[in-house]
Formats: structure tokens, C-alpha cells, sequence
């Protein structure tokens, strides 16, 4: 949860409020349209970029713990 909580403050406030509201708090595509007035291939392009980041976080994080491990 650290290096989520990392990589989440590390995004833009808007990918940051979108990645939450669908990820964690799982609020529809639509719903987060509206709340965040964007349309729905903006929500798309924010969220692909925000999840890129946090997966690049966690894989290079879990990365580095195998090779401790080793």
C-alpha cells in the first residue's frame, strides 16, 4: 500500500481523483464523467495513463524484491 500511496501522489490531481473514484472506490465510467465534466474518452486516456503509472510503480518495486530475494 506504501508504493501505491506513492505513486498515487506522485500523479496530477485529476488523473489522482479519477483513478480513485473507479479503482477504490468503484464508481461507474459515466459517474465520474459527470462528476469530473470530461467526456468519456477523456476518462479513458486519464485513467490508462494514471493505471500505467501505479502498474510501472509496482512492477518495479516487485522487481527489485525478487532480486533481493535471489
Amino acid at each position: 500500500m506504501r508504493v501505491v500511496g506513492h505513486a498515487l501522489s506522485g500523479l496530477p490531481e485529476r488523473s489522482r481523483v479519477l483513478l480513485v473514484l473507479r479503482d477504490m472506490e468503484g464508481y461507474s465510467s459515466a459517474e465520474v464523467c459527470e462528476l469530473l465534466d470530461i467526456s468519456p474518452g477523456n476518462q479513458r486516456v486519464i485513467l490508462h495513463r494514471a493505471r500505467a503509472v501505479v502498474r510501472g510503480r509496482l512492477e518495479r518495486y516487485f522487481g527489485a524484491t525478487e532480486e533481493v530475494q535471489r
